[in-house]
C-alpha cells in the first residue's frame, strides 16, 4: 500500500476523538455489527448522542484540549492548525500546507520588521 494510500484509508484519531473516547463507547461501539441492522443502527446513534454530550461536557468545565490556541495571535493559531492536521493529509496537500505555513512565517517576519 503507498504513503498516500495509508494515510486516506487508515483511520488516525484526533486529540479531540480520543478524548470523548472511553471504555464504555468503546465496548459499544464493537458490538454494533454484531446486532440485527435495526438494533445496530439504534445503538450507533445512541453512541454517537452520548459522543456529543461527551463533548458538550468537555466544553462545559473548560477542557484544555478544546482551547489549546487560547491567547495565540491569528499567524500563531494558523499555523498550528496547519501542522495538527498535516497527519490527515495526502501528499498533495502537504504541499500546499508546507507553502502556507512559509506564507504565513514571512507575514509573521515582516510583522516584526516593520512594527
Amino acid at each position: 500500500m503507498s504513503e498516500e494510500n495509508k494515510t486516506t484509508e487508515a483511520y488516525i484519531p484526533t486529540p479531540l476523538d480520543e478524548s470523548v473516547q472511553n471504555r464504555p463507547l468503546l465496548l459499544l461501539k464493537t458490538a454494533i455489527p454484531y446486532l440485527p441492522p435495526s438494533q445496530g443502527r439504534m445503538l450507533a446513534m445512541i453512541v454517537k448522542i452520548m459522543e456529543l454530550q461527551r463533548v458538550n461536557e468537555m466544553y462545559d468545565a473548560g477542557a484544555p484540549e478544546l482551547a489549546m490556541c487560547e491567547g495565540m495571535s491569528n499567524n500563531s493559531r494558523m499555523c498550528q492548525l496547519l501542522e495538527a492536521i498535516k497527519p490527515y493529509c495526502v501528499s498533495e496537500e502537504l504541499g500546499t500546507i508546507d507553502f502556507l505555513l512559509n506564507i504565513l512565517s514571512v507575514a509573521d517576519l515582516s510583522g516584526e520588521l516593520f512594527s
